[in-house]
């Protein structure tokens, strides 16, 4: 990147940052017919990522500051650091009553999963984050045959942050 200066000159700072990321996910899901209206569903995703970053800054003036000369403050390369890996399992399940031909009722579990750290400060300071479940219930209405499904959906999110 090139020098970002600042309050006029009296400050002027290369800062670089850089990321690599290598995901993999699979999801499978059953649905099973308890009877001919009732339907369970039960699914998951299994997630694995890999996180390396690159976080570079050198101060080349400041005057405020006395530096007067390039002051390299941080030079992370990549591999500089520990890579941050989260695996996660993620379940949900879905129980579905046909109520009659165009109008389904449902109930909704599931957990999500969103890792963290994207940069050098953030793998090194951020916490872990827990996963995230979610419950619900809702309608689907089909009000053409074919054409359009108006879904309801209600829920309740409960995120945990660590730390």
């Amino acid at each position: 990147m090139a020098p970002q200066v600042f309050f006029g000159g009296g400050a002027d700072f290369q800062s670089d940052y850089g990321s690599h990321t290598r995901a993999f996910a699979l999801y499978t899901q059953l649905d099973y017919k308890l009877t001919d209206a009732l339907k369970l569903s039960v699914g998951g995703r299994y997630t694995h990522e890999t996180k390396d970053v690159l976080r570079f800054l050198r101060v080349n003036f400041d005057a405020a500051n006395g530096i007067f000369s390039p002051l390299v403050v941080a030079n992370i390369p990549y591999g500089g650091v520990p890579d941050a890996k989260y695996n996660n399992f993620s379940p949900a399940a879905t129980l579905s009553y046909a109520a009659c031909g165009d109008v389904n009722v449902y109930a909704r579990f599931a957990r999500g999963f969103k890792s963290g750290a994207s940069t050098a400060k953030t793998m090194i300071l951020e916490p872990r984050r827990p996963p995230a479940q979610r419950g619900g219930t809702g309608t689907a209405i089909r009000t053409t045959p074919r054409r359009s499904i108006v879904t309801n959906w209600g829920s309740r999110l409960n995120w945990r942050m660590a730390g």
